[in-house]
């Protein structure tokens, strides 16, 4: 029961602005310590049928979220950045600058240019 509710709370937290979208991190942080201890349970139980399935699915699911919300933890400045650039657009065309200049900024901090050779 507390391995959904930690899920269902970093799914809700995960769309929110930041800094609120930390919560995710660590609600699915969370969810991933009672989604082990939840596969121990099952698993020394020796409980048949889909729960072992369910529970590892719902795992590898948490572990998804967790990596999803580090990332975004990680690229702080420019989601940020990003966020209040679409909160200021007021047109379309000023939402596709913030779009293009937040994909620009992502390729530039995570592919920097490679050192001239020479």
């Amino acid at each position: 029961m507390h391995f959904a509710l930690l899920m269902l709370a970093s799914l809700v937290t995960a769309p929110l602005p930041l800094p609120w979208q930390i919560g995710s991190l660590a609600f699915s942080v969370a969810a991933v310590v009672m989604g082990v201890r939840a596969l121990i349970a099952v698993r020394r139980a020796g409980i048949k049928g889909a729960v072992l399935p369910a529970v590892t699915a719902g795992l590898l699911l948490a572990a998804a979220l967790s990596g999803f919300a580090a990332l975004t933890l990680a690229l702080w400045p420019q989601q940020s950045a990003y966020q209040q650039c679409r909160t200021d657009a007021l047109t379309i065309s000023a939402r596709e600058a913030c779009d293009a200049d937040y994909v620009r900024s992502l390729r530039d901090r995570l592919m920097p240019t490679a050192p001239s050779q020479g």
